[in-house]
């Protein structure tokens, strides 16, 4: 007789990581998750452990957290952990108690070391990390296979070895977006253009701000996430005065509908000279954006192609041709309505819920 698979969930994320926190919300919500461990005592359903981003704190979440998986092995048959930059110990004790260890990753941590500054001495012993927590895996769990670009050396058990669960997005009810839209925020006489995330050099705002300048009085731009510190870095090179608007990081209902009338959207996410993914992940923030029904400019990566051939989007390149009246675009909206049709969290976990089950012997 089958028994019921007893599902663990670890995390470690920043109190202002919310893209992470709505992907380990949905979790929570949707899968059959026994309990967890975490340092997000709001989302944990047993375990909180206290820890902040410094290295102290990263070596002591995994330090505590091997504990409670020793002392709590009866308790559970499969741990799904999201990995952050510098995890390894976690891995190496569900190995050595036997248990199935599923690593899940939703983006290049090494990228994420080369935001942050760390040197090649940094990013060298993640590859290590990656590559071990791949090869005493029972699984993996990856948001996208651009990110089998991680595992260089495992391509020939890559694609037999991992779950691909894309990211979804919670759908909100278009009422309480509309109600508390913004609308004095936009200009009739200018495009519009929004941004929704993280201000880090790798999403190519600065391409954006270089747009802004060379067409002064015909675009206007509303940045929604990040801090005021970092938009101050961000903007301190320009030159010319460009209308921006900046809101802080803010809720995701409150952020869509200060959006919401945007007439585009950007994703100029930038290409690295490196073997790490041209495109990070499967990001929230694109269904966001097909969700509000608005095409999106797009840096021209080869993952983007598929959008520009539905007409969800346009190239950077041809969106300049556009402004000078040299290029024709067609936005189709009902591939919006399609492609996010198939994207809410409680259907895209049905894989993951159905490979749990089916494993369940």
């Amino acid at each position: 007789m089958k028994k019921n698979i007893r599902l663990l969930y670890i995390y470690r994320l920043c109190s202002n990581d919310y893209g992470p926190q709505q992907h380990v919300h949905a979790l929570n919500k949707y899968c059959n998750i026994v309990f967890t461990i975490s340092n997000l005592h709001k989302e944990g359903k047993n375990h909180f452990v206290r820890c902040n981003s410094s290295l102290f704190s990263i070596f002591y979440f995994q330090i505590y957290t091997s504990f409670l998986l020793l002392k709590y092995r009866k308790n559970y048959d499969i741990i799904l952990h999201r990995i952050s930059c510098g995890d390894f110990l976690i891995g190496f004790v569900c190995y050595l108690i036997g248990k199935r260890y599923i690593p899940e990753y939703n983006g290049d941590l090494i990228q994420d070391l080369i935001d942050r500054k760390k040197n090649i001495y940094f990013q060298f012993i993640q590859s290590i990390f990656n590559h071990f927590n791949f090869f005493i895996s029972y699984r993996l769990y990856l948001v996208d296979s651009n990110l089998f670009s991680l595992f260089p050396f495992g391509r020939s058990q890559i694609k037999t070895k991992s779950l691909i669960i894309n990211n979804g997005f919670e759908p909100i009810d278009t009422i309480n977006i509309n109600k508390n839209s913004h609308p004095n925020l936009f200009s009739n006489s200018t495009i519009n253009l929004g941004y929704l995330g993280s201000l880090a050099h790798r999403e190519g705002l600065n391409s954006a701000l270089q747009l802004l300048q060379d067409f002064v009085g015909n675009l206007s731009l509303i940045i929604v996430g990040g801090s005021i510190k970092e938009y101050k870095e961000l903007t301190s090179s320009l030159t010319s005065k460009v209308n921006i608007k900046h809101f802080s990081n803010r809720s995701r209902v409150d952020a869509l509908s200060i959006l919401r009338n945007c007439d585009f959207f950007l994703f100029l996410r930038e290409a690295k000279a490196s073997s790490h993914c041209l495109s990070q992940g499967s990001p929230l923030k694109l269904l966001d954006y097909f969700y509000l029904q608005k095409p999106v400019i797009f840096s021209e990566l080869p993952d983007h192609q598929k959008f520009i051939d539905m007409s969800l989007g346009i190239y950077l390149n041809d969106f300049i041709s556009y402004l000078n009246g040299n290029f024709q675009f067609q936005f189709n909206s009902s591939q919006c309505i399609s492609y996010t049709s198939t994207r809410s969290w409680s259907y895209v976990l049905r894989k993951f819920n159905t490979f749990i089950e089916s494993d369940n012997s």
